[in-house]
């Protein structure tokens, strides 16, 4: 039976030069939480791209949470329309930096999500 996806919120602070910018709040829906966690750096801006740096740590391999493979994936959505996606092997413990989507596209107040998943085959 698959696990309980695990929320997490965290504000992200968007600094421009010379300008601070309203932020949205990230929620990490992370539904292979009892086998992966996933600690963030606070998103960056650079080069108009909204960066986050990801350390993901195996607590039990992702089989125990329903996945067919050691493929996982993870999207960005703000208010329901994607904005970034990537599939990738998580065959051990490792750091990731994923582009979340652009600032001119995630500015404001408004809710960016982040969902972490098995792998769709």
């Amino acid at each position: 039976m698959p696990a309980r996806p695990s929320i997490k919120t965290v504000t992200l602070a968007l600094l421009l030069p010379g300008m601070a910018m309203a932020a949205p709040q990230l929620r990490l829906h992370n539904a292979l939480a009892e086998c992966v966690s996933i600690e963030m750096t606070p998103p960056q801006s650079k080069r108009q791209q909204l960066i986050l740096e990801a350390d993901f740590r195996i607590k039990q391999a992702t089989a125990a949470c329903g996945c067919t493979s050691m493929r996982v994936a993870w999207h960005s959505e703000l208010a329901g329309e994607a904005l970034s996606q990537e599939r990738f092997s998580l065959s051990g413990n490792m750091h990731k930096r994923l582009v979340l989507g652009t600032t001119t596209r995630t500015q404001g107040l408004r809710d960016l999500d982040l969902h972490f998943s098995c792998a769709a085959e």
